[in-house]
């Protein structure tokens, strides 16, 4: 299980790293992609989407999702709330109108639909958002430099380099909102990594036995230090200045016990569908991609709003 884990989790990470890396409309097509299976597999653990049966209502969701991504891609988030509104009055009336095909689950199929569309495309909106960010901070001077031994990394070397991370010249370091993007989904890495060595090693303490056995309360220390110093170690490793390391640490300890939090949500929709792993298991080794991100979907408003707080604090402007 381990070797497969690594066998295909590394350069499926390196071809994450690089969409991120490259970012703009490449990282907005792959979102709009990622959404929709992401809400496939999350509508089946839901009941809104079975083997025998597709219900109309989960279309919806997909819809809400990828209007979601859209308007924060174009910047449009003023129209934000005239198609929230809009969308749930058009979602109601479509499922009064087939009220008869399922009467018994009129809320469920509404809610669900429209929590589907806020949870998955909301949430990974904030990529998008995340680089908005970045291109403020690089207008204020906050730039990593780059690192040059970055480009002995083999096969993410390659992707670094021309992607001009390891020398602070390439266009990624010169837009400059491409290292923000980066730490939510390292940070949910370094959570999760660091949760199963602390956990195997010194786990005793169950967290959520109800809902999930296996995780302890060790485990998830010793991710949300891990969350924390993976932070950290990529600021030192990209050129961030120092004097903004204790900062990121203590962002990553936040995004870290979210990034549980995340985990324990969705484990706890498998525990009422009576699963173990969402259902498609694309990566061997891995489960489901629903069960690789229910941690990092709730870092990403986490991450977003503790830089853009902290941004408002220091009188950085924020667009």
């Amino acid at each position: 299980m381990m070797k497969q884990r690594i066998k295909y989790g590394y350069p499926l990470g390196t071809i994450a790293i690089a969409i991120l890396a490259y970012g703009n409309t490449l990282l907005f097509i792959s979102l709009c992609i990622f959404a929709t299976y992401l809400l496939i597999e999350f509508y089946q653990l839901t009941g809104l989407r079975s083997d025998r049966r597709l219900f109309p209502m989960r279309r919806w969701g997909y819809i809400l999702g990828l209007i979601i991504l859209s308007l924060v891609y174009l910047n449009l988030t003023n129209y934000f709330d005239f198609a929230i509104a809009f969308f749930i009055v058009g979602a109601m009336i479509y499922r009064m109108a087939n009220f008869h095909s399922r009467s018994d689950a009129f809320l469920h199929d509404l809610a669900v639909s429209i929590l589907g569309g806020i949870y998955i495309g909301g949430f990974l909106s904030y990529f998008l958002r995340l680089r908005i960010l970045g291109i403020a901070l690089k207008n204020a001077d906050i730039i990593p430099t780059g690192s040059g031994w970055l480009a002995t990394i083999p096969l993410l070397g390659n992707v670094l380099e021309n992607a001009g991370w390891t020398s602070g010249l390439g266009q990624a370091m010169a837009m400059g909102p491409n290292w923000l993007v980066l730490l939510p989904i390292l940070g949910s890495w370094g959570y999760d990594f660091s949760a199963i060595f602390t956990g195997v090693l010194l786990g005793k303490t169950p967290l959520a036995p109800a809902i999930s056995p296996k995780k302890t309360i060790e485990g998830m220390a010793g991710g949300v230090i891990g969350c924390g110093v993976s932070i950290v170690v990529l600021s030192i490793i990209i050129g961030i200045s120092s004097k903004y390391y204790l900062f990121l640490f203590v962002i990553g300890l936040v995004m870290g016990t979210f990034s549980q939090l995340g985990d324990l949500c969705v484990s706890s929709i498998k525990r009422e569908a009576g699963v173990k792993d969402s259902y498609h298991r694309i990566i061997p080794g891995h489960g489901g991609l629903l069960d690789k991100c229910d941690g990092l979907l709730f870092v990403l408003p986490v991450c977003y709003y503790l830089i853009y707080f902290a941004m408002m604090i220091a009188g950085i402007p924020t667009s």
